[in-house]
């Protein structure tokens, strides 16, 4: 996680940055997060609370399901959408890097 961030913040990189965090093993949820980095700077910083990790129902199984659409960022995880950001990328801005954190 540190690296992502460094690498983002120290090279004044431009970016998203999603993550998924289990709360403990025996847990019956964890949270999603999103981050949004423009020259360096944070602009978007989400967590939410997600019941996609509930660890007493069995073995976990994830599908994590990313959806850009211009600007727009939808985050799934299995069938539950945790994030939709209409303004999650700039207009006319390239981006050339994906970090994923777990």
């Amino acid at each position: 996680m540190a690296y992502c961030i460094l690498y983002l913040n120290n090279y004044k990189r431009s970016g998203i940055k999603p993550g998924i965090h289990t709360a403990n093993t025996v847990s019956t949820g964890g949270t999603a997060l999103v981050q949004s980095f423009e020259d360096g700077e944070t602009v978007i910083n989400n967590e939410v609370a997600t019941s996609q990790f509930n660890s007493n129902a069995g073995k976990i199984k994830l599908k994590v399901s990313p959806w850009q659409q211009k600007q727009r960022l939808r985050v799934y995880l299995n069938e539950e959408k945790v994030f939709d950001l209409p303004r999650a990328f700039l207009s006319g801005k390239n981006y050339g890097t994906v970090l994923f954190e777990l």
